[in-house]
């Protein structure tokens, strides 16, 4: 009898260790998701704005606005105001290397010259933070930091030829 209440009480300490870890882990694992699912917001949201911008529904000026805009409900998410949308100087990308090569193809050359060369390209880094829950404040107090790179290419409007 004694050995069978010794068992139980064994078990109890140790379901008392065991309960808070596992808690722990579940609220972590649940905080993680949120974090990534406001990561992919956020890239959603640029996404859009991009895309926005090579469809010429808004200027370069505007990017931020429109993908604070775009993120729509997931705003409660991130700080106001900390979105930033830095342009980037183009590097020498595949358009680039592509026309220096096309005297190679000889008569085509000025009618593909024509076609690639019209193309401007625009790139930015977004960045904004992320607020999280409280659990999350106290250990991020300036939240988490998101950042993306995008890249457009927009052929230039009828008008601005």
């Amino acid at each position: 009898m004694i050995k069978n209440i010794q068992a139980e009480g064994q078990a109890l300490a140790e379901m008392v260790l065991v309960i808070p870890i596992l808690c722990l882990m579940a609220a972590g694992l649940i905080q993680f998701s949120q974090m990534f699912l406001a990561k992919n917001a956020f890239e959603q949201a640029c996404g859009l704005a991009a895309r926005d911008y090579a469809a010429s529904e808004i200027d370069d000026t505007q990017f931020t606005i429109d993908a604070w805009e775009n993120l729509g409900s997931d705003q409660k998410y991130f700080i106001a105001g900390s979105l930033q949308a830095l342009p980037l100087t183009p590097s020498p990308s595949f358009l680039g290397h592509f026309t220096q090569n096309l005297p190679v193809l000889g008569p085509l050359y000025s009618k593909l010259k024509t076609i690639v060369s019209n193309y401007c390209e625009k790139k930015w880094v977004a960045t904004i933070q992320y607020k999280g829950v409280p659990i999350f404040a106290s250990l991020f107090p300036l939240g988490i930091r998101f950042q993306t790179q995008l890249a457009v290419m927009k052929y230039p409007e009828v008008g601005n030829e």
